[in-house]
């Protein structure tokens, strides 16, 4: 893999002319700013794959990443685990509404 892309961008790019509307938004990159520098830096960074399209209300998600590990995901009141396809076999319920914090 070679050296990132590296994508100067103006201070105020991002700035509309318009009270909180922005113009511009970064995809699959994060800015980066050197200390002391006016200018930013578009570093790329790997994107999302959609595995699932999951129901509503989708409440919380939590990836154990330790070798073996699985993917937990509360959906409507259905705690349970996604596979490799996306598919949530339900190992119990969470009651309530609210986000889920792990």
């Amino acid at each position: 893999m070679g050296a990132p892309t590296v994508i100067p961008l103006e201070p105020n790019y991002a700035v509309s002319r318009m009270m909180g509307q922005s113009v511009a938004a970064f995809v699959n990159v994060f800015a980066h700013q050197e200390p002391g520098k006016q200018t930013f830096t578009a570093l790329g960074y790997p994107g999302e794959v959609l595995i699932a399209q999951m129901g509503s209300p989708f409440r919380g998600i939590y990836n154990d990443e330790r070798p073996g590990g699985l993917v937990y995901a509360v959906v409507g009141t259905s705690f349970g685990t996604l596979d490799a396809n996306g598919t949530l076999t339900t190992i119990g319920t969470v009651s309530g509404d609210d986000l889920v914090e792990w």
